[in-house]
């Protein structure tokens, strides 16, 4: 799908959800691959600290503005959380498309 379009609109029940370029699409959310010793405990204290805006999958976080990976490493090894990975990870369209397909949390 991406090699063939420049952009897409993307409905959920009836209603526009998205209309952009694929390129707006996939950048929407920067999350980052975390691999620790416990990714749970990891978020609580990043969270609690203000450096991650999200979470999910047990593998991904997603940080501020402001916020670099270089920052989440310094603050888990002060914290004496073994970082194994931290990597930038580009998400799909198809995950993009997941994404808005899930339900609002109440």
């Amino acid at each position: 799908m991406e090699q063939l379009c420049t952009r897409i609109a993307v409905l959920n029940q009836g209603k526009k959800v998205f209309d952009g370029t694929v390129a707006q699409a996939t950048q929407q959310q920067h999350w980052i691959r975390l691999r620790t010793g416990n990714f749970a405990s990891a978020v609580t204290a990043l969270r609690a600290a203000g450096l991650i805006s999200a979470d999910r999958d047990g593998r991904f976080i997603a940080l501020p503005d402001g916020v670099a990976t270089d920052q989440i490493v310094r603050f888990l090894v002060a914290q004496a959380m073994p970082v194994h990975e931290i990597a930038a990870q580009d998400q799909t369209l198809e995950e993009f498309y997941l994404a808005l397909m899930k339900p609002a949390a109440n």
